[in-house]
């Protein structure tokens, strides 16, 4: 359950479930069946190219915190976003999460809120390109009772940024952006056994420090 405490912070927090799609479903049929959910709207489709970025000590992955570039090929647009260390509750993402616009692909460290900044202080002038994740993003909107949830389904994969190796991405995200927990853990629930998907467990971010360490222990093999 989230508690009274998590509540009062919704607003300044990320809560969102993603849900792992079978490889058999396709992404329209996947479209098909959101279209005929109730209270429920197709927005817009993009393309997403995302550069994460750490130290070569990966000081940010040490405090589970994630800092990434993206590009918003339909809107044209560059963002930045910190991601700091969060929980998992019942199933349910929390994660705090600070994200603006760009003029180009570039951290800018003072365009972010004090909180952030003050995160990042000691790392900016350390930081480098670690992996991405590159994939076209199908979003929807729901909206019944007070309750406003994202849609998105997610559809490519995590890359080193060497480009050597990679994983698939193929998952449904549900996003939380007003009302409650409950609903989007209903929401959620509906989903799975609509369409056989399973929880995903870990972020994008989190599978692509996986290819990194996998690459490490390869060369300390080698």
């Amino acid at each position: 359950m989230i508690s009274k405490t998590d509540e009062k912070v919704l607003n300044r927090m990320e809560l969102e479930i993603a849900l792992t799609l079978p490889d058999d479903l396709t992404v329209e049929a996947v479209h098909d069946w959101l279209q005929n959910q109730p209270h429920l709207r197709y927005v817009r489709t993009t393309a997403l190219t995302n550069i994460y970025f750490d130290t070569e000590t990966q000081d940010l992955k040490k405090q589970k915190a994630a800092l990434r570039l993206r590009f918003d090929d339909d809107k044209n647009q560059w963002l930045q976003t910190l991601k700091t260390a969060g929980k998992t509750d019942d199933g349910i993402s929390i994660r705090h999460e600070w994200e603006n616009p760009l003029t180009d692909a570039n951290i800018n460290l003072t365009a972010f809120e004090p909180a952030a900044q003050n995160y990042l202080a000691a790392y900016i002038n350390r930081l480098t390109p670690v992996f991405e994740t590159n994939f076209e993003r199908r979003i929807y909107h729901y909206e019944h009772n007070g309750e406003i949830h994202e849609y998105a389904i997610d559809h490519g994969a995590v890359w080193r940024t060497n480009q050597e190796r990679n994983v698939g991405i193929y998952e449904l995200e549900i996003e939380l952006k007003q009302g409650s927990a409950e609903h989007l853990r209903l929401l959620a629930s509906q989903a799975q056994i609509q369409l056989n998907a399973h929880p995903q467990t870990k972020s994008k971010a989190a599978r692509g420090y996986e290819l990194l360490d996998e690459a490490h222990n390869r060369s300390n093999l080698d």
